[in-house]
């Protein structure tokens, strides 16, 4: 089952975030609350992690800045 990757909701007032990496590629393998890319706010830098196990199937936006629900990869899910 193929997963939406997406940016998080960050707070009441936070509602876009600046992808500045990724950790991992597409083809790799991905652990359930692993992290997969890193998220700055105007308050903070936090991880995003993965919500289920599986592989990162890809990846649609790489950098950048988006509002938060903003599709930005997917997961081809284990379950």
């Amino acid at each position: 089952m193929l997963i939406e990757v997406i940016v998080p909701q960050m707070g009441a007032n936070i509602d876009t975030g600046k992808i500045l990496r990724w950790f991992k590629k597409p083809g790799d393998r991905v652990e359930d609350l692993e992290p997969l890319f890193e998220l700055e706010t105007s308050k903070a830098v936090f991880e995003v992690q993965a919500d289920r196990p599986g592989v990162l199937a890809d990846i649609v936006q790489t950098q950048g800045t988006f509002p938060s629900g903003t599709v930005v990869g997917h997961i081809e899910a284990d379950w």
